[in-house]
């Protein structure tokens, strides 16, 4: 049974089914010098097929040598002599030093200096610089699309190191990071503040949810800030109880409420009509059933804040009529009377 457990591979060299040793990959101990001297006697085989007469290419050498290799042009002390003179030619071209090029960049005819020993000096400095970033413009052009799945690959399967590895990165360099991160916002504080705009004015067309989350935490502080109080630097969203898109579906959901449709019974608000009273078109506005006003709050923990930014006392409504509710304290006349 151990024999059968241990060994279980048989020799593979012809006419033998000896059982292998624990470590042995095809052959037995003693097909294996049978192999190695096979091995060898193909391999003279092959060389004598190989072996061709050519007659020595050197200066005044013409004896016929045998060889196996495509590439020998000399006889073997030709080979030396040969040898010898090539060094002596590196040699002299040293003694003579450094040689004059003309830079062959497109626009710059500069002369310099390069070593005798150089054969492939086109450009100098200056252009050798310029010449790698066209070719690396060229070159990421082309593998653009590949380079970029070949890293999103990377980063998929390697997250969790790539960020223990920025971690470490932060905590041994925070000093200095911070000290390029404040350089860099000091001299560039007006393209930053550009980009940002751009940014932000992309996504509030784009994501409805995220102009929600702006708009609200906008008023909220507002609201703050004329009661005396502020956010303290919080956030509202971790004291509402509601998240943007729960309230972006809590709206969308009464735009088909009966007092939110138009003359005609239809539906006409949408995300592109959102905003403030407008002359032009028709537009609506977050309101709050309850006024906002009535609402004598002192922080976002308070039960009366709760009450106010809670959904059920928030509803879309034309701005114009929100704008003339506001006027004319219908709403805080007729002490609250909630609409449907």
């Amino acid at each position: 049974m151990s024999i059968a457990k241990t060994r279980t591979k048989k020799c593979q060299w012809e006419s033998c089914n000896n059982f292998l040793e624990p470590k042995s990959k095809k052959y037995c101990n003693d097909c294996r010098a049978k192999y190695f001297d096979d091995h060898g006697r193909r391999k003279i085989e092959a060389c004598k097929k190989r072996l061709r007469t050519i007659s020595c290419t050197f200066e005044g050498c013409s004896i016929l040598f045998e060889t196996t290799s495509n590439g020998q042009k000399y006889c073997d002390d030709c080979s030396i002599k040969a040898e010898k003179r090539n060094r002596k030619k590196v040699k002299d071209k040293m003694k003579k030093g450094p040689r004059l090029v003309i830079c062959q960049f497109e626009g710059c005819n500069k002369v310099f200096e390069v070593a005798a020993r150089a054969h492939s000096t086109k450009y100098c400095d200056g252009c050798k610089k310029i010449k790698k970033q066209l070719w690396d413009k060229e070159d990421n052009k082309k593998n653009k699309e590949k380079r970029a799945s070949k890293r999103k690959k990377y980063r998929e399967k390697n997250r969790e190191q790539i960020k223990l590895w920025k971690k470490h990165h932060y905590e041994k360099n925070k000093t200095e990071i911070l000290l390029k991160q404040k350089e860099y916002y000091n001299d560039n504080k007006e393209s930053i503040r550009k980009s940002k705009n751009r940014y932000k004015k992309r996504k509030r067309a784009e994501d409805p949810s995220y102009k929600l989350r702006e708009v609200v935490s906008r008023d909220i502080n507002r609201g703050m800030h004329l009661r005396g109080y502020s956010k303290n630097g919080k956030s509202c969203w971790d004291h509402l109880e509601y998240t943007p898109d729960a309230l972006k579906k809590h709206l969308e959901i009464l735009w088909s409420h009966i007092n939110s449709l138009d003359e005609n019974g239809e539906i006409w608000m949408t995300w592109d009509n959102y905003g403030p009273y407008s002359t032009k078109r028709k537009t609506w506005q977050i309101d709050h059933i309850k006024p906002h006003s009535d609402f004598h709050y002192t922080s976002m923990d308070d039960l009366l804040f709760q009450e106010c930014w809670s959904l059920a006392n928030l509803r879309p409504l034309d701005s114009r009529q929100n704008m003339l509710d506001g006027v004319n304290r219908i709403r805080h006349i007729n002490k609250h009377n909630k609409a449907a």
